[in-house]
């Protein structure tokens, strides 16, 4: 491996991945539901 490659690797590997992915968990359907009802009772009103 030349001091190129060894330095563009370092740089991936430290600064442009994450060392932890986070995840968010999001209830789409939840979501989805809750504005569809608030549409459906504004529209009854």
């Amino acid at each position: 491996m030349t001091a190129e490659q060894f330095i563009a690797a370092y740089i991936r590997s430290e600064m442009m991945l994450p060392k932890q992915f986070v995840s968010k968990p999001v209830n789409l359907y939840a979501e989805a539901m809750s504005e569809s009802a608030i549409k459906e009772a504004l529209k009854i009103d």
